[in-house]
């Protein structure tokens, strides 16, 4: 953690906390669905150690698994609110067709076409009620 106070910045003389640093990388997650890790930690200047340690401190859970969750609740999203393709959602989601069918599959239980067909039949027999 030593490392990660170090990085504590100043600015427009105001020091930002540790817990503010942290909210920001996860508002850049969300402002930034595609970013990689690496790109998270870079641009906040956190090597991997402090970084993983954070996530840890303020959501018990590794950064790589946040991630995942992260991109399968955007994709199930934009399955169920959109008409574009599972490969474009894999694309905003930052991940190739291969790893969201797996990811899904984990998930979900499900592959994603078959998720947006099981919801859009659902939706359907509720709106015909």
């Amino acid at each position: 953690m030593k490392d990660l106070e170090a990085k504590l910045i100043e600015t427009e003389n105001c020091e930002i906390t540790e817990e503010m640093l942290f909210q920001r990388m996860l508002k850049y997650m969300d402002d930034v669905p595609s970013a990689n890790l690496r790109d998270v930690r870079e641009t906040f200047g956190v090597d991997s150690t402090a970084f993983a340690k954070l996530f840890r401190k303020y959501l018990n859970t590794s950064p790589t698994e946040y991630l995942r969750i992260k991109r399968i609740k955007l994709a199930k999203r934009l399955l169920t609110k959109t008409k574009k393709s599972v490969s474009e959602i894999s694309e905003e989601c930052g991940m190739d067709l291969s790893a969201m069918g797996s990811l899904f599959r984990t998930y979900v239980g499900s592959n994603p076409s078959d998720y947006r067909r099981q919801y859009l039949r659902k939706s359907f027999k509720e709106n015909i009620r």
